[in-house]
């Protein structure tokens, strides 16, 4: 029968070894189907077990991090989910044991004194030395670190000096040689590292994985390929100073495109065409995300990035709501009144955006299953499902659709109308979003129409939240229409979503923003 003794954390002792133990927390008890996890870790040896341990620690705890990031997934698939996870955290455990007693077994071959002669042995048990040489027999790298433990005096010119500085050398040798390692690393290598880990873990989505590179290599192009540990104060602030003398799009305008970073910052650019400071703290959160890395993993002392970010002025009027007058253009554009758009996203999506405040790639992605009665309302199931990807957990919910959508815009009869599994099947997947063209779209018809340049597509949800609170609607219930978490415990962890006849009666009916578009009445698409 197995005691717990008093080991460090995740150890447990049974009668001849020590097991890795952890209780897995209450929220994802449902997904593992278990409430602790054990696993022999082979060893008597209360250091081995503990080296075993934390590296198995690690592991789960990351996987922890993951499987909340994804929890309502998870939970669809529980059967499925639960045999995943269970084989995936053997195999890591036997690949832990495995590595390190692989690794211990050559790191016998080098430092182990085992095949010292017995009359060596006897030579070596004098009373002083008695203890000493016992531990030169088993362990032949405790040497040095026992003599001096114990005060005793070794002869420069004895075995067992010679043996113990020998095994010295060996283990600094081998620090020495991972320490010039890290801080040998170049930048190109410690940016590969960085994005490699990135990739990995799933933490960038598909544009992300694309533009970030890019963004990073910047610092290359300012301050060479130099070594991590070259990066100072100093550096930083020469790369700072840099990117305010460098021009918007350099590698696509002709005047600076074939020229180096070192020519350009000596030409005279017009404020007007320099990077935007937006851009620039864009930059410098990337980088001080790549020095943090470095930070964590020893290839850099401090994180030189952290605080050269720009203030930026106005920085409130960015994404400003629509006014009256900028709905009034928008949806009395000749084509909403003729009913001309070519494509169906063109006339649907700004209308959808603006009686729902939601986000333009969770309508843009939107299949036809996804509008659905719930309750006898009508819904629009913003989910993750398949290759559909979601800004956060909180972004999973169920908006309810306004009547007039329904029954003045046909927007039923559109959905019925529909011959693919998409709702939005013209929008073709650009850099992982299948709302680059609406962008694209949208931005020309803002010119066209002379709407100020912080007015974006994302104003359409803007303006849904803003109205909302300038209406006193309920907090919690609006955060849950437009996909924003709930910060109060009780509210947010305790209790149950909204139903959505309440939603519909207290955020969607409330808003009111039908009256900008009920002059489309029987003219959708």
């Amino acid at each position: 029968m197995s005691s717990i003794t008093k080991s460090p954390s995740y150890l447990i002792r049974n009668s001849s070894s020590y097991c890795f133990r952890l209780v897995i927390p209450k929220d994802l008890r449902p997904i593992i189907c278990k409430t602790e996890l054990r696993y022999s870790l082979r060893t008597g040896s209360l250091s081995i077990a503990k080296h075993r341990a934390r590296l198995m620690a690690s592991y789960v705890h990351r996987l922890f991090i993951e499987l909340r990031s994804k929890k309502v997934l998870f939970l669809r698939n529980q059967e499925l989910n639960k045999k995943t996870i269970n084989e995936s955290l053997k195999k890591y455990f036997k690949k832990v044991l495995e590595e390190d007693e692989e690794y211990r077994v050559s790191i016998r071959r080098i430092k182990t004194l085992d095949n010292i002669e017995e009359e060596t042995y006897c030579f070596l048990r004098t009373d002083a030395m008695e203890d000493l040489a016992k531990c030169i027999h088993k362990k032949g790298e405790d040497i040095l670190k026992f003599a001096l433990e114990e005060e005793v005096s070794l002869d420069e010119n004895s075995l067992l000096f010679k043996l113990g500085a020998l095994l010295n050398n060996l283990v600094n040798s081998s620090d020495n040689l991972q320490q010039e390692e890290f801080e040998s690393i170049k930048l190109s290598k410690l940016i590969d590292k960085y994005v490699a880990e990135k990739k990995r873990t799933n933490a960038w989505c598909e544009r992300s994985l694309k533009e970030n590179p890019k963004i990073l290599k910047i610092l290359i192009e300012v301050l060479g390929d130099i070594k991590a540990s070259q990066i100072n104060h100093s550096t930083m602030n020469k790369f700072k100073e840099t990117l305010l003398k460098l021009p918007k799009k350099r590698e696509t305008n002709k005047k600076y495109k074939n020229k180096t970073i070192k020519e350009i910052i000596q030409m005279d650019i017009p404020d007007e065409e320099k990077l935007h400071i937006t851009t620039i703290n864009k930059i410098f959160d990337h980088t001080s995300s790549l020095f943090n890395y470095a930070v964590r993993h020893g290839y850099m002392k401090e994180n030189y990035a952290k605080g050269l970010k720009l203030r930026e002025k106005n920085k409130k009027d960015k994404r400003q709501p629509f006014t009256d007058e900028d709905l009034y253009k928008i949806f009395h554009f000749e084509d909403y009144v003729n009913g001309n758009f070519g494509k169906p996203y063109m006339y649907w999506i700004p209308i959808l955006a603006l009686m729902t405040g939601a986000r333009l790639e969770e309508l843009a992605q939107l299949h036809k299953e996804d509008i659905k009665k719930i309750d006898d309302i009508w819904v629009i199931d913003i989910n993750s499902n398949g290759e559909k990807k979601l800004k956060t957990l909180a972004s999973e919910r169920k908006v309810p659709i306004h009547p007039f959508l329904i029954k003045e815009l046909g927007f039923i009869d559109f959905i019925k109308s529909v011959k693919h599994d998409r709702l939005f099947p013209e929008l073709r997947k650009i850099e992982g979003r299948y709302g680059h063209y609406i962008t694209k779209w949208f931005g020309r018809l803002r010119k066209k129409l002379n709407i100020q340049e912080n007015k974006t597509f994302h104003s359409f949800r803007h303006t849904f939240i803003n109205t909302a609170k300038q209406k006193g609607i309920n907090d919690t219930k609006l955060k849950e229409v437009v996909g924003h978490s709930v910060k109060d415990i009780t509210m947010g962890h305790y209790a149950k979503r909204f139903k959505p006849e309440i939603l519909l009666k207290d955020v969607i009916l409330k808003v009111g923003l039908e009256k900008h578009i009920a002059h489309l009445a029987k003219k959708s698409l």
